[in-house]
């Protein structure tokens, strides 16, 4: 195998390095920008939870009131097709 020059190593070495440098970077970036998210949420959650809860209680008032409004009215009306 050829042996390549001290100058073309050198560079290839300071090539890497920067590559390995930008990627730290962007590490580091994305690691900032996962920590503002995980704070947004953990911010918002108690709130998102508390509507949640309200909007399933408002779900089950509804179907009860769909279950005591819907056989009266069902016996009430005809059949079209018959």
């Amino acid at each position: 195998m050829k042996e390549r020059p001290p100058v073309v190593m050198t560079t290839l070495g300071l090539a890497v390095l920067f590559g390995l440098i930008h990627q730290l970077r962007q590490q580091h970036a994305t690691a900032r920008e996962i920590k503002l998210i995980s704070t947004a949420v953990d911010k918002h959650l108690p709130e998102t939870e508390a509507m949640h809860r309200t909007l399933r209680r408002t779900r089950g008032a509804v179907n009860q009131m769909h279950q005591y409004v819907l056989p009266p009215v069902t016996k009430g009306v005809k059949n079209p097709a018959s």
